[in-house]
């Protein structure tokens, strides 16, 4: 690792970021048979190398963003006040609002809105999470809407459930055109080995499309709020070593409340995973590919 490593955030989140305040996805993940000290964050950690150190250099921010012009430039503004940094913007949409063509024409004269963003187990008309009870990723009325992507180069983020990949791979296909941003690492939610064994079949079928990459974040959803690094590490490097370095990126899914306090040991824990990369490989998780897919300005 280099002495200083500069970190684009590739996944960081506005205060709020769903009309309501959503209650976390059940994990089985950390129901399965894993030692109960590394069950949500427990374990003691090793403390990261002497010599470490990380600038932020960048922030890619996702959200909901007005589109009605002058508010959502305003918004942005303030946002940019606020940090200092580089910026990008994801703005939060459902392709199946009858809006969506209005709000895709305002996002497009924004310079800093680069991507959009969907989530699979958002269900907007209950307001709630229904991970088992909806997959708009085999809706052909969702599917056509992407349609209205290929007129801009919005990058187009989803958060996709583990057991949606195989209908995310045939949206992937369907759009050569479009560039996809899985989340996160596809959202694995069971720790046997027969899931373990589906998700990284589905994540390899991904890699051999060119128009993906793949978001390594909220992992406190994943794996716990204070997520262990012992139990985390075998899927975060099988998600890297599938997709392959230089089409993965680090996010922290932190607003900027919880990034004082936690940006540093969570970057610590990342640090940890990349004893085992080159110092390219590393600068490519942590800062190029997320440079290059979003273009922060």
């Amino acid at each position: 690792m280099p002495l200083q490593q500069k970190f684009i955030d590739a996944h960081f989140r506005q205060e709020s970021d769903t009309p309501t305040a959503p209650e976390a996805v059940e994990t089985p993940l950390l129901t399965q048979a894993v030692p109960a000290e590394w069950v949500n964050g427990k374990c003691v950690e090793h403390a990261p190398e002497p010599g470490w150190d990380y600038r932020l250099d960048g922030l890619v921010c996702a959200g909901i963003v007005p589109f009605a012009a002058d508010e959502a430039s305003a918004q942005i503004r303030q946002w940019q006040r606020g940090h200092g940094l580089r910026q990008a913007f994801v703005a939060h949409v459902d392709l199946l609002d009858p809006d969506i063509e209005k709000a895709l024409d305002c996002y497009v004269g924004i310079e800093r809105i680069t991507g959009v963003r969907q989530l699979m187990s958002w269900d907007q008309a209950q307001q709630a999470r229904r991970p088992a009870s909806l997959n708009l990723l085999a809706d052909p009325s969702w599917r056509k809407r992407l349609e209205l992507l290929k007129r801009h180069d919005f990058r187009c983020g989803i958060e996709v459930l583990a057991d949606q990949l195989p209908d995310m791979l045939a949206v992937v296909r369907q759009y050569p055109g479009i560039g996809f941003t899985i989340e996160p690492m596809g959202w694995p939610l069971n720790g046997d080995a027969e899931h373990y064994a589906r998700w990284k079949r589905g994540l390899a079928d991904l890699a051999d499309c060119d128009n993906v990459r793949v978001d390594v974040s909220a992992l406190e959803r994943v794996f716990g709020v204070r997520w262990s690094f012992e139990l985390a590490a075998t899927w975060i490097t099988a998600a890297i070593d599938t997709i392959g370095v230089s089409r993965c990126m680090f996010a922290s899914h932190m607003t900027a409340y919880e990034a004082a306090s936690g940006l540093a040991p969570m970057l610590a824990r990342y640090g940890r995973l990349m004893q085992q990369y080159s110092e390219s490989e590393a600068d490519s998780l942590f800062y190029r590919v997320a440079d290059l897919w979003y273009r922060p300005v």
